[in-house]
């Protein structure tokens, strides 16, 4: 098998790891490969250090761009992207030596749509393997569906890093990451990836380092609740598409809707963090957005929460704002006292 493989990094002011990240992708044992270093406007050296890549090896090729954020650098790099299939790589992480022709021999045994593969979570004091247990058989786009309601396992199935996608199915359907979110883009991208591919396959192996010590591009601060919840509702809405077009919804309402709710409960969580910079008033206002995803129907299916919570948030559906925001106080300074 020979079939040429995109890589797609963007990078931003990331010149302390972008070597050993372009290093592990130029080092494979599988050649065949087009690496499209996407620069966002870095303002350290990390530009020069692409235009080096891309002078020492023809396989390298480098977009400079005005820093529009990490949606429109990997867009950028799907429009370049000429292999037959593409994965993409954050310029802070690398992949193991043989990772390349190990995913190919998946793929190219199977010819199937999307392989997912696991990889290593690296902190300064450890290294976490996550793995998704399977048989490594090809999976029909139904039995990946009902893997996927695994709560445990979002963020496996959301990041674009542990996947290599066939080239064919996104750029035929547009599909393209929302330049506009700043937030979960990365779950909508997948979702609307799930519609389309029909075959996929989950290796069963450890192929990429995670690494969670550096503050980069991609580092998250906690967002205003309206700009949460809509990026909640975007990943909501695509996710249950998906099991609409399949005909599993309505045998599986439950076990989504159970995602919806962990949504609800990340949107008071992050309330909560927020109410330490916010005046009462703005603070009512993010409430009553968490009041309004509240209907009868959800709020009597939340089972599986602390009491504390559900009772904060029947209150909350019922606009008891002036009993919620001392009890939400009580609950921040306790845990302030404890850490």
């Amino acid at each position: 098998m020979n079939k040429k493989v995109s890589i797609i990094i963007p990078v931003y002011n990331s010149e302390d790891t972008l070597k050993q990240c372009v290093n592990s992708v130029l080092q494979q044992t599988y050649q065949n490969i087009q690496v499209i270093l996407v620069d966002d406007g870095s303002n350290d050296s990390s530009a020069e250090i692409c235009d080096h890549f891309a002078k020492t090896d023809k396989r390298v090729e480098v977009i400079h761009m005005k820093n529009s954020g990490v949606s429109s650098a990997r867009n950028i790099g799907i429009k370049c992207a000429t292999g037959e299939y593409m994965l993409f790589l954050d310029s802070d992480d690398y992949y193991d030596e043989c990772a390349l022709e190990k995913i190919l021999n998946f793929n190219g045994a199977k010819e199937v749509d999307l392989v997912i593969f696991g990889y290593s979570e690296i902190s300064e004091n450890s290294c976490k393997r996550v793995i998704f247990q399977s048989d490594d058989k090809v999976c029909s786009k139904k039995e990946f569906l009902i893997k996927t309601l695994d709560i445990n396992w979002e963020m496996y199935f959301n990041v674009p890093w542990n996947k290599m996608y066939k080239t064919r199915i996104i750029k035929e359907n547009n599909i393209i990451f929302d330049s506009s979110m700043t937030l979960g883009e990365d779950a909508v991208f997948n979702n609307n990836v799930y519609m389309y591919a029909n075959r996929i396959v989950l290796a069963d192996m450890s192929l990429y380092n995670y690494v969670t010590t550096n503050e980069g591009s991609l580092s998250r601060n906690k967002k205003p609740t309206i700009d949460l919840w809509e990026v909640y509702y975007r990943i909501f809405e695509t996710y249950v598409l998906i099991f609409k077009a399949q005909n599993l919804y309505e045998k599986y309402e439950n076990e989504i809707n159970f995602r919806y709710q962990l949504y609800i409960l990340g949107m008071l969580k992050n309330f909560q963090y927020n109410m330490l910079n916010k005046r009462n008033r703005e603070s009512i206002s993010d409430l009553r957005i968490i009041g309004n995803c509240l209907d009868k129907k959800r709020l009597g299916q939340l089972l599986n929460v602390d009491i504390t919570s559900k009772i904060l948030l029947t209150l909350i559906r019922y606009s008891q704002y002036k009993v919620v925001i001392p009890i939400l106080w009580i609950r921040i300074k306790k845990r302030l006292y404890i850490n």
